[in-house]
């Protein structure tokens, strides 16, 4: 809550033991994420479960709604989520009303933030020394001509700023003992450190239970959002920076005014250009980033729309039974709008203006996304007189689609055609100046599903000795029919020693407990070694274009795989093993926990790639990784009043 941040995980950056984050300064982006390390050469991200819904992101969530946030990384929590539990998880609740209570919250915040631990640099002189140095080591003792290229500029600064973020925040929370509601509102404006980089995002929550009869509860969770997604050059969230580290200090980051020709039109008009480069010093890709940051920031228009709810009933029967069935869905919808204009540089070197772009261009992309879930939970919960027993089993499926469209068009700048205007009005593939010849369209799209039986059994005796065991089956339609169900288990076990009658009753309020947990989960995912991209049909391939079949004189299209895969091809399967000890103290003030895990990554899924062999690639498992280590943490709570708390944590 002190920390505002669009991404909440973000804020999480060392505080919690095994969890790495590295934030990204783009504005909405998603920060790098992973617990306990690196488990496949493929996916590292670990699975989001927000009141229950599975999701790869939770960028729907308005922080300001979240009750708590739940790290889970240990065997014996992780194999109930199966195939998609290799990662680790991060649960998340989100806030519910109270019975006999109705409260009206507003909340607003304002941060600044500024890029630290910057790149160094040499400056001007420093770049002239060193490339002197380069071409005396080839033989050229000529000194280079540096006209034009008398600026002494940090490029990082040129591209970056002090950026703002604004939070505010209404909710509105009340309930009876038979219905419960809670409604929030939310706004946040964030600029990115990148110049002219801003996301604004606008979310609703909605949440009500209503109590039909003692024994049944009927609930509904709804969140949505409308964000506008910030100019990214390329969609990497990194390009200016990337761009911006490889230009010579000796380009200048500022404007010069020119007398032009109209681009659009026949007259002259006077405007400030930014700089090229000098093309005998530095050629094919090293640009000037403000020149297209500058002059085409304002030309993207993309907004995400994205509705997330839930639907469950929850009964309970013959005293020590429960049944919960939940049906989820998660839907957005991208629509992003791009216009590349015309405009000038000039050339350091004569001093002379020119057509820097020289097309103008729009492209279309419409993504959506489909996610379905749903959930037939039974749980027994029963007390033997000292013996406590808890079993729950269920049914779930979920399923993925995601559906993608792109169109693009474009005129260039000659004597008889006219460019497609600087207007939004006419930023759409067929918007009655573009080249036909031009105009292209193409579309992609992945689906899957998942379908899974789960147990879980959890015993204590005394509140002393804890054991729990969980199974799960996943068959998922995107693997080897040789291999589409797969099973994950784990147990573990717990010794609460501070109830032990040795211990005292001077320690009863406080806590000293050692756990331990094994088992095996999996890794749902596939990558492209060429490129990075996820394979979405793993067992399936997709086919290369232009393919060619000779049959005698005739030549045909054909159909070719892009690769071979395994045809006993499976997920990847994570072993692990959990020890560790909890400490509470001094009323509870102290709390101290320490760990040690060692977990192996086996039957990687990787893809071969066997192009220089000129032979087929392959897709197969092989390969393990392996991450171990130990976890320290430690955090100090000293209530000084009812009102004030301090808290200090940290970790290793």
């Amino acid at each position: 809550a002190d920390k505002p941040n669009t991404n909440p995980i973000a804020s999480l950056q060392s505080k919690v033991a095994g969890l790495s984050v590295v934030n990204n300064g783009t504005p909405g982006a998603a920060p790098d994420i992973r617990i306990r390390g690196t488990v496949s050469i493929g996916q590292v991200h670990p699975l989001y479960v927000v009141d229950g819904i599975f999701n790869d992101n939770i960028d729907y969530i308005n922080p300001n709604d979240i009750e708590s946030i739940e790290i889970l990384k240990d065997p014996s929590s992780l194999a109930i989520f199966g195939v998609k539990g290799a990662t680790g998880v991060i649960a998340i609740t989100t806030k519910r009303a109270k019975a006999g209570q109705t409260i009206v919250n507003f909340n607003t915040t304002y941060g600044i933030k500024n890029l630290v631990n910057k790149i160094k640099f040499v400056d001007g002189n420093g770049f002239k020394t060193l490339f002197a140095e380069e071409n005396a080591n080839n033989g050229i003792t000529d000194p280079y001509d540096y006209t034009g290229l008398t600026a002494n500029t940090d490029w990082i600064d040129a591209v970056t700023r002090t950026a703002h973020i604004n939070t505010n925040n209404l909710s509105i929370a009340g309930g009876t003992d038979k219905n419960k509601f809670n409604f929030g509102l939310g706004y946040t404006r964030d600029e990115g450190l990148v110049k002219h980089e801003q996301l604004e995002r606008l979310m609703i929550s909605f949440n009500d239970e209503f109590k039909v009869s003692k024994d049944i509860k009927l609930g509904v969770n709804f969140h949505a959002t409308r964000q506008k997604n910030p100019y990214d050059v390329t969609g990497s969230g990194t390009d200016v920076l990337n761009a911006a580290r490889k230009v010579v200090p000796l380009v200048s980051a500022g404007t010069r005014p020119f007398l032009i020709k109209n681009p659009y039109g026949s007259d002259s008009l006077t405007t400030d250009l930014y700089s090229a480069l000098n093309v005998g010093l530095q050629t094919s890709g090293v640009v000037n980033p403000l020149i297209q940051l500058e002059n085409e920031w304002d030309k993207t228009n993309n907004v995400e729309y994205r509705s997330v709810g839930s639907v469950y009933a929850d009964i309970n029967f013959l005293k020590y039974f429960n049944f919960r069935s939940t049906f989820y869905a998660d839907m957005s919808s991208v629509n992003k709008r791009q216009y590349t204009p015309l405009y000038d540089a000039y050339n350091p070197v004569n001093d002379l203006p020119y057509l820097y772009s020289q097309t103008t261009k729009v492209q279309e992309d419409d993504d959506t996304y489909r996610k379905y879930q749903q959930d037939y939970i039974l749980t027994f919960k029963k007390r033997f007189g000292d013996h406590s027993l808890t079993v729950t089993g269920g049914f779930t499926t979920y399923y993925f689609g995601n559906f993608n469209r792109t169109g693009k068009s474009s005129q260039g700048k000659d004597s008889t055609a006219l460019p497609i205007p600087n207007d939004s009005r006419f930023w759409y593939i067929t918007n009655g100046f573009q080249d036909p010849s031009t105009t292209s369209s193409s579309s992609s799209q992945s689906e899957y599903t998942t379908v899974s039986t789960l147990a879980r059994v959890l015993y204590n005796y005394k509140e002393r000795y804890y054991i729990n065991g969980s199974y799960r089956r996943d068959g998922s339609s995107q693997i080897s029919p040789a291999n589409r169900f797969q099973n994950f288990w784990a147990v573990g076990a717990a010794w609460d020693i501070s109830k032990e009658e040795f211990m005292g009753s001077q320690h009863r309020g406080e806590g000293l407990k050692l756990k331990g947990s094994i088992g095996v989960r999996g890794n749902q995912s596939a990558y492209n070694s060429n490129d990075g991209t996820p394979l979405s049909y793993p067992f399936y391939p997709t086919l290369n274009t232009g393919s060619n079949a000779v049959f005698g004189t005739n030549v045909y299209t054909a159909a070719d795989e892009k690769y071979f895969p395994d045809p006993n091809l499976k997920w990847e399967t994570v072993h692990a093993q959990e020890v560790g000890i909890e400490l509470n103290a001094f009323q509870n003030r102290l709390h101290f926990e320490a760990n040690y895990f060692n977990k192996t990554t086996e039957d990687l899924m990787t893809y071969i790639d066997n192009s220089a062999l000129g032979l087929k690639d392959r897709l197969t498992n092989a390969g393990s990784l392996k991450n171990w280590g130990e976890e320290f943490s430690a955090s100090w709570n000293q209530n000084i009043s009812k009102d004030f708390t301090i808290d200090i944590g940290g970790n290793i």
